[in-house]
């Protein structure tokens, strides 16, 4: 076929099937608008007749406590309830009106059905009924005697009932009609979708199959001659990159155990620094050496000392994560990139790889030894370094200490760096302190300074003592350090900025006067008040309340709080206070008062905390509190948490509590 042939069939094919898909998508659209305008104005319709049933009844109500309050003098009251009642008259003659004249709002209007039409208008005559029911209650408002009052409300009982349910059919009518047209739409929608298929099946058939029988004969022969061409050049280039790859490797890898090489260390190095200080993304870099190897080599022969350095790769890849990377940086000394990992996450990869080969036994042959390594860690977290250089060599430093301090450990990177042993699990940090109650701090690692803002020469050198840090409502600590007896505890810490940190102590009591003290960062317990209570009753609970309703673990944080409470603190919603702690939603002055509240119940000693308290909401509202505290406690009956509810006693600016009971 010429191509001048073929390009105007093809031309032809491919616009009939545009216009018969445009055509379909139409169709489609029309009735799926249909669908949803039908779907919409339904929907309104029994929204409205359903309201219109609900206010009959709220009518009624009304009326019934109107009555009630007029008769017992409650005038105040009456007047409310008189507004309110008025309020849902309107509104259920309005829906009256709209519904038996089918002018739902300017924009719907439907036609009512003879069924319809007959409920309000024929022998059950709602629409008179209705007029009549609120003409009634509107009588009840301007009456002046007692008996009228009680005759009209026995004729709205009276009407009540029975047009309850005659306005309830009406809802019913209203929902089958709709169901109805929804069923003709559906199956609309279902005929649409059969010539939509049978449409694309034929245009496959008679259009788009013919068209590529034709493509397929015009360029079969084209491709067989282009096939032989591209193995020919499949082949040289498979070899060509085979030898580059064999090159490249060769060059980036170390062919005794088969990690990577100094060459594309720096270059990944420059990367994690460069994302570092833009990002702030966290990464470590462990300098490891073997200790004593030349000894290795000495006792045994480089066949031995070979076989060590290739197990000790082996034992390092099955070490580090898909996104670390491994180095042998030359003779015995390795190098280890560790990406995106905190500071004491780094502390447990490397003291976990330098424990695992010092109980790893290295045997070939009838030789049986075993080897331990010393590293240098580095972390930004500790020193923030200019660039590579400093950081290979800061590393070097910590690796050349290790050795220093006796080998088979790890030393962290710092300007006085520490040994290991010395720091503690992740996201904790230790003091160590003297004297018969604890004030004088002798020893504080490096994560105190990222937990209370203070740096260690601050701390160990006498110009901040620990009484100077913990919260002076919180000194009874000291009392309970002087017993010298093991305990934990809840402190309230004075960061360096001043502002409030509540941190979880373990206290252990040393040799000379001596207190290790672990600190850390409260664990949010919610999961134990979960398994002591059911949180789903809490949230129900909380719904639609007035008071000021939470609960907390035993750490002071919050776990669940109402709506209400969102009011008085300085987080957009509910859910934003679980996790957090009243000096981060309250002003330091009220987060004081609650905490003494709650050490009360977290001491043991009571079952309920109570103290009449000043509010300010968020609006500016000033007013008055009864807040009350008391413990929840697991099967066992330790206090895992408390539940706090502070209602509210007075709006009065100058109400003083004293004489509320």
């Amino acid at each position: 076929m010429p191509a001048e042939t073929f390009k105007i069939d093809f031309t032809k094919r491919y616009v009939l099937a545009l216009l018969l898909i445009a055509f379909l998508s139409s169709g489609a659209f029309f009735i799926l608008h249909f669908a949803l305008k039908t779907a919409e104005s339904t929907a309104l319709i029994v929204n409205i007749s359903g309201k219109q049933r609900m206010l009959s009844q709220r009518v009624a109500s009304l009326a019934q406590h109107y009555s009630s309050h007029v008769s017992h003098g409650n005038i105040s009251d009456a007047k409310e309830i008189k507004i309110s009642l008025l309020k849902a008259v309107d509104e259920m003659q309005d829906a009256n009106n709209r519904l038996s004249t089918g002018q739902i709002t300017e924009m719907v209007t439907f036609t009512p059905s003879t069924t319809i039409n007959n409920l309000y208008f024929g022998k059950v005559d709602t629409k008179r009924r209705v007029d009549d029911y609120l003409r009634l209650a509107n009588k009840l408002l301007i009456s002046k005697n007692t008996d009228q009052y009680n005759e009209i409300l026995y004729d709205l009982s009276m009407m009540s009932d029975t047009l309850l349910v005659d306005l309830n059919e009406i809802v019913l009518q209203y929902q089958k009609e709709g169901e109805e047209k929804i069923a003709v739409i559906q199956n609309l929608e279902l005929i649409a979708w059969i010539i939509t298929l049978l449409t694309l099946l034929m245009e496959v058939i008679f259009i788009f199959q013919p068209m590529a029988n034709t493509l397929r004969t015009l360029f079969q022969k084209e491709m067989w001659n282009k096939n032989y061409l591209e193995q020919e050049i499949q082949i040289r280039t498979y070899s060509l990159e085979q030898a580059n790859e064999k090159l490249e490797y060769s060059a980036s890898h170390d062919p005794l155990t088969g990690l990577n090489n100094r060459l594309n260390l720096e270059h990944e190095l420059e990367t994690l620094i460069s994302h570092y200080r833009e990002n702030r993304i966290p990464f470590a870099v462990l300098m490891l050496d073997i200790d004593w190897f030349k000894k290795v080599n000495d006792n045994y022969g480089h066949d031995m000392g070979d076989f060590v350095l290739k197990d000790l790769a082996t034992l390092i890849r099955g070490a580090i994560r898909s996104e670390d990377s491994a180095y042998r940086a030359g003779g015995e000394e390795f190098v280890i990139i560790l990406n995106r990992i905190s500071q004491a996450q780094a502390i447990e990869k490397a003291e976990a790889l330098r424990q695992s080969i010092e109980e790893h036994s290295f045997v070939l042959g009838e030789i049986e030894l075993n080897i331990t390594i010393s590293g240098g860690l580095y972390h930004p977290k500790w020193l923030e370094a200019m660039d590579l250089h400093e950081v290979l060599k800061l590393s070097d430093n910590a690796l050349y200490e290790a050795k220093h301090l006796g080998r088979n450990r790890i030393v962290a990177a710092q300007t006085s760096s520490l040994e290991l042993s010395s720091i503690l699990s992740p996201s904790k940090t230790l003091i160590k302190v003297r004297g018969i109650r604890g004030e004088t701090i002798a020893f504080a690692d490096f994560d105190i300074i990222d937990l209370l803002g203070y740096s260690n020469d601050m701390l160990t050198q006498g110009i901040i003592s620990l009484r100077d840090i913990v919260h002076p409502d919180d000194h009874d600590f000291f009392e309970r350090l002087a017993l010298r007896k093991p305990f934990m505890t809840t402190l309230r810490m004075l960061h360096a900025n001043r502002n409030i940190k509540i941190i979880k102590a373990g206290c252990t009591p040393l040799k000379d006067d001596m207190w290790k003290i672990e600190m850390q960062d409260p664990i949010l317990l919610a999961k134990s008040v979960e398994d002591t209570m059911i949180v789903q009753n809490f949230e129900a609970m909380m719904e639609n309340t007035d008071d000021f309703i939470y609960f907390k673990d035993r750490y002071h944080v919050f776990t669940a709080g109402s709506h209400s409470l969102v009011r008085l603190t300085n987080v957009p919603i509910k859910e934003k206070l679980v996790g957090l702690t009243d000096y981060e939603v309250f002003s330091r002055e009220y987060a004081d008062k609650y905490f003494k509240l709650e050490k009360e119940v977290f001491s043991g000693g009571i079952n309920v905390s109570r103290e009449i308290q000043p509010i300010l909401e968020n609006n500016g509202r000033n007013g008055w509190v009864d807040n009350r505290k008391y413990p929840i406690k697991n099967k066992e009956g330790e206090i895992i948490g408390l539940f706090g509810i502070a209602r509210i006693v007075s709006d009065l600016e100058n109400f003083n509590g004293e004489n509320y009971v």
